[in-house]
């Protein structure tokens, strides 16, 4: 899948990408995205480990990175500083969330869950 060159920093190129269990995410590691683009992260996940996925967008933004996420759920939405809605391929709302979802203060109040493999 080659990316449009204006939404690379030079020549064309191809996004890196890794599976994740049933979803997919790009390696951060050795590469700089500059955009992220997220498709309903959280969907397949258990709560604890959908906010966890939210701290790393919010940790990812907070260096720079563009996160676009897609979700159909408000509580995800609201880890955002700015929700985009769509009806009918229309944008319908853009509202800047004065107080995002404290992600840090939301895992410390979560259980932990044990490792039930054992």
């Amino acid at each position: 899948m080659d990316v449009p060159r204006a939404m690379t920093a030079g020549p064309r190129r191809k996004p890196y990408w890794r599976p994740l269990g049933s979803w997919t995410v790009p390696i951060i590691g050795r590469h700089s995205p500059a955009l992220i683009l997220a498709d309903e992260p959280t969907g397949a996940l258990d709560t604890r480990t959908g906010v966890e996925i939210m701290s790393l967008f919010r940790r990812l933004n907070l260096d720079g990175i563009t996160i676009v996420l897609v979700t159909h759920e408000l509580e995800i939405a609201r880890f955002a500083r700015r929700i985009l809605r769509f009806r009918d391929g229309r944008l319908i709302g853009d509202e800047m969330v004065e107080r995002p979802t404290d992600v840090g203060k939301l895992l410390a109040e979560m259980p932990v869950e044990e490792d039930r493999t054992s």
